[in-house]
């Protein structure tokens, strides 16, 4: 038998698993839901920021991705049955809604979205000043990817994500995820390369 879970006792930096807090969401009272959902925003806002910001590249961009993401996150909570499946389900929001924004940016600029480089929002002076040329290269490198290869990319080389749980993100295959990710090295390994000759 379950133990039960003592709502008003639940701390801001809580130890309860996913599942337990969606178990209180589901259950819970208005305030109680309010209360689940800012713990679960302080989880994953960090990692969805840093995911984002390797594809979006902009703070001000990722910021309002990041928000998006979390007002259709809870608009859509009670949905979500399955507390293993809370944070793919998170990275699936983000994912769709930055390349949602990507779109829209490129094709206000009429460029494809793969054409599309978001790097020149970038203050790169600064930002190069503070990175040594390997990081330099390889964060250039990681941009110059299509869209599909940056997101792979990101998700199992920064996030640590299994390519299971990126599976179920986009909606993709293991095999062909695994492929995408092994092209993607080499095509980060080439560009650094072919950089570091010039």
């Amino acid at each position: 038998m379950k133990p039960k879970i003592n709502i008003d006792s639940i701390p801001m930096h809580t130890e309860y698993s996913d599942a337990q807090l969606l178990e209180i969401f589901h259950a819970g009272k208005t305030r109680d839901k309010e209360r689940v959902f800012g713990i679960i925003v302080k989880r994953y806002s960090r990692s969805l920021y840093s995911y984002l910001r390797h594809i979006l590249i902009s703070h001000d961009d990722t910021d309002d991705v990041l928000q998006e993401t979390f007002i259709k996150a809870w608009g859509n909570l009670g949905t979500v049955k399955d507390g293993a499946a809370l944070k793919n389900w998170l990275y699936r929001i983000a994912s769709n809604i930055a390349i949602n924004h990507l779109r829209q940016k490129a094709s206000a600029a009429s460029v494809s979205i793969d054409d599309y480089d978001v790097a020149d929002e970038l203050d790169t002076r600064e930002e190069m000043e503070k990175m040594d040329l390997m990081s330099r290269l390889t964060s250039e490198a990681i941009r110059h990817l299509p869209k599909k290869q940056q997101m792979v990319f990101t998700m199992k080389h920064f996030e640590g994500l299994k390519y299971s749980q990126i599976s179920e993100i986009l909606d993709t295959s293991e095999g062909a995820l695994k492929a995408s990710y092994h092209i993607a090295v080499e095509k980060i390994k080439s560009y650094v390369e072919e950089k570091i000759k010039e």
